[in-house]
């Protein structure tokens, strides 16, 4: 795995992987439940562990990492085989753009121009479909 993506996946995975190692289990995050299990098709996920985003003091979303197997490292987490989900429990309402634009730029910030390249369909999808919503309310759940 090239470093900077490393360094990605560090950046991004630490607060969950700092509430794993303290055995995250179903979770309640500034009054946001994450469930302990969920099912993405035909695949069990558990919670690995729970963030918030926050930015100049405003709550923004809590967030829990789904995985189909605990992992306590970055390493780990990229390593475990199968569907990964994020979940994000919206805690303010937002225009969707403004959602999407924040989201690109921390993604854009965290990688390499060339991994950010490698996602570039991918993100067009997820933009698309947020996009659609054109409004993120209190209590949405974006995964």
């Amino acid at each position: 795995m090239p470093p900077t993506l490393m360094r990605s996946v560090r950046a991004f995975c630490l607060p969950w992987l700092l509430c794993a190692a303290l055995g995250a289990q179903a979770a309640v995050i500034e009054g946001q439940h994450l469930d302990d299990r969920i099912r993405l098709a035909d695949t069990e996920l558990e919670l690995n562990g729970v963030g918030l985003r926050a930015v100049a003091g405003l709550k923004g979303y809590a967030a829990g990492l789904y995985i189909a197997q605990k992992a306590s490292t970055p390493e780990a987490v990229v390593a475990v085989k199968g569907p990964k989900r994020i979940r994000m429990k919206m805690m303010v309402e937002v225009e969707s753009k403004e959602f999407v634009k924040a989201f690109d730029k921390v993604s854009k910030r965290n990688l390499s121009e060339a991994e950010f390249a490698a996602l570039t369909d991918r993100m067009a999808r997820f933009d698309a479909i947020v996009n659609a919503l054109v409004k993120l309310k209190k209590g949405d759940v974006v995964d």
